[in-house]
């Protein structure tokens, strides 16, 4: 058992390595058939190479490994050495069949340039050769036409002239057209030609080919009878000498369509020896895989053998020490058991109510039926009574919480407002006080001009005075009422500071409500409003002491929504349990408003634009109010549905 124990997990190790090693073999050999060119096709081998030297390495260390087990094991393990040099010696060969087609691909594409330079020579060729003739025709033309015009030429000449043309030049220019007709289908098969990879096409398209070529020099022939110029002469000869050399191009022994071929067959040659690869691969990996089942089988078979004797050995061991411990014993464990364990639990229990650190969600077990259990079912109703109270508690004070800083909120907009009013009151007071001075002083001039004037002055005088008068005196009533406004703003001030410094009071006696409450353990809670409500609060808070000019805030402190502590609830486990209620839909587009209002606000302060900061902050007290109410009736209709369910 030792020996395979020790051998077993090196020889799958080793053999999964080897595995590894064909199979990178595999993906090269198929980057061999994408090589364009043979450097790459070189580094591919190379790799090759590398990977066969590796694995030798490692069928050696197998091989020694396997040595002192089954015969099995060396019977695969050379099954796949044999299988692993024939892939080796056939990606040689499958190389030396990419090179050879790379080589005739390329030959073949030299051909391929030199067959459409050919072609095009040949079209320039016969170009001049039609332009020869048409020349040639519109000579006579001119001349018949000139000696019409003159009267000297007969009907009989002109006819000659007009005979010699159709017989002579224009089957010229219809020849020159026809054999630039078969010169285009002789390219266009040359073209499908080299796009064909069935045998039998490729054989049809090359004997279509050649019966082109008959063609167009039987045409040729025909043609050079009615050469009558030297010019023309010479034109159509460079035309023969070109036809031949495209005809080589294509047709010859190395032409165009044998490399074609040649380059195909080695490619063919090719990926049929990639199918030999891969079967030889695969044999090397099967055998590979065989090697670690069987040791894997060994090794687990001995261990198996060697368990059963371990386990024999103990068994019988632990049966002789235990037997009579176990009898003795077992009946005094579990009285011992089944009356201390629960009695020291629940003093555990409450000795941790009693300190403040209590978890109130655990049970005792109350199922026994004796006295055990009738006290451990008073137990936990008390338990669970005790867990009501604190948890009415902890709402309360939440509650209390969210009410004193919106309290604290309120009455600090109140002085804010109060002080707004006392700084406009006095303002108008003054005024009014410099516009009654004013009007004393209009009075005294005018009783300083109506001396001057007679009659028209005095009745000016006495119109002028008591409509003065009259001015003056409700000028200095405007005074005594706003002096009075002034007043009562002062006491509103004085109310709100007293009612803000109750709030901060009541603040404070919430937390620490909540932290005394905060010891024992509740369990989950349904949905609650007012810690949400008092998070906001107290940003409200800082808002308007931001307002007064009692703390400084930068804008960007303010949370966005979507990184706000409820936003991030409200998203995933609010959106899970309560998206299908209204009310929590409605909810996110308050939430977004409030957020987004605080921010203008703080703006707008930094920017100096205050009273417009002062507007705002009136509409963010409505928009937070219209959150909270939100937020209360989500609870309310969150509880109506969790008590409707119980």
């Amino acid at each position: 058992m030792d020996v395979c124990a020790e051998v077993a997990t090196p020889i799958t190790e080793n053999a999964g390595s080897l595995a590894a090693n064909i199979q990178k073999s595999q993906v090269v050999s198929q980057e061999i058939l994408t090589c364009t060119d043979e450097a790459a096709i070189q580094a591919c081998l190379d790799k090759i190479d590398t990977l066969d030297s590796s694995f030798n390495a490692g069928q050696e260390t197998l091989t020694d490994l396997c040595r002192s087990l089954d015969d099995k094991l060396k019977i695969n393990i050379q099954t796949a050495i044999n299988a692993q040099k024939a892939f080796v010696t056939q990606t040689h060969a499958m190389t030396d069949a990419q090179k050879t087609k790379l080589e005739k691909s390329q030959q073949a594409s030299q051909r391929l340039t030199d067959f459409e330079n050919q072609c095009k020579i040949l079209n320039e060729t016969l170009f001049e050769f039609t332009r020869q003739a048409e020349t040639a025709m519109n000579e006579k033309e001119e001349t018949a036409k000139t000696m019409a015009m003159s009267g000297d030429a007969t009907v009989e000449v002109l006819g000659e002239i007009i005979e010699e043309t159709f017989n002579d030049n224009y089957p010229l220019v219809i020849g020159a057209a026809t054999l630039t007709k078969y010169l285009i289908q002789l390219k266009d098969v040359a073209h499908i030609y080299l796009n064909e990879r069935d045998a039998e096409q490729l054989q049809a398209l090359e004997e279509k080919f050649q019966k082109l070529a008959k063609s167009f020099a039987s045409n040729q022939k025909r043609l050079q009878s009615r050469l009558q110029t030297e010019e023309s002469k010479t034109t159509f000869q460079n035309l023969t000498d070109g036809f031949n050399k495209m005809q080589d191009i294509v047709l010859a022994k190395d032409g165009l369509f044998a490399l074609y071929r040649e380059s195909q067959a080695a490619n063919d040659h090719a990926v049929s020896i990639q199918e030999s690869m891969l079967t030889e691969s695969t044999n090397c990996i099967t055998a590979i895989d065989s090697v670690v089942n069987l040791a894997k089988n060994l090794h687990n078979e001995a261990k198996s053998n060697a368990n059963t004797r371990v386990h024999q050995a103990q068994s019988s061991l632990v049966t002789i020490i235990l037997g009579g411990i176990v009898v003795g014993v077992l009946f005094g464990i579990l009285i011992a058991r089944s009356i201390i364990k629960p009695l020291k639990r629940t003093v555990n229990m409450l000795k941790d109510i009693a300190e403040g650190e209590g978890d109130l969600t655990q049970r005792l077990d109350d199922t026994r039926l004796d006295e055990m259990g009738e006290m451990a079912r008073w137990f936990n109703i008390f338990i669970e009574k005790l867990l009501g109270i604190i948890k009415q508690i902890m709402n309360n004070a939440n509650t209390l919480s969210a009410s004193s800083l919106q309290l604290s909120a309120t009455a600090t907009q109140m002085a804010t407002s109060a002080e707004g009013m006392h700084s406009q009151s006095s303002s108008v007071a003054a005024a009014a006080e410099q516009m009654s001075a004013k009007m004393t002083n209009i009075s005294s001039s005018t009783e300083k001009m109506s001396g001057n004037i007679n009659t028209v002055a005095s009745s000016i005088e006495e119109m002028t005075a008591s409509g003065l008068s009259e001015i003056s005196s409700a000028s200095q009533e405007i005074t005594k009422n706003i002096s009075g406004v002034n007043s009562g703003v002062k006491e509103n001030s004085e109310g709100a500071a007293q009612t803000q410094a109750a709030g901060n009071q009541l603040s404070e006696l919430s937390r620490n409500l909540k932290s005394l409450v905060g010891h024992f353990k509740l369990g989950q809670m349904s949905f609650q409003a007012a810690p949400i409500k008092e998070a906001h609060s107290l940003w409200k808070t800082k808002l308007s002491d931001f307002l007064d000019g009692k703390i400084s805030l930068d804008p960007a402190e303010i949370n966005d929504p979507h990184v706000c502590d409820f936003d991030k609830w409200y998203m995933d486990e609010g959106t899970q349990k309560y998206g299908r209620l209204q009310i929590f839909q409605d909810i996110d587009l308050s939430h977004q408003k409030v957020h987004k209002t605080a921010q203008k606000v703080a703006q707008l302060v930094k920017d100096g634009k205050k009273q417009e900061a002062r507007e705002l902050f009136k509409q963010f007290h409505d928009i937070t109010a219209k959150l909270f109410d939100q937020l209360d009736h989500l609870e309310q209709e969150i509880n109506q549905t969790e008590t409707a369910t119980v």
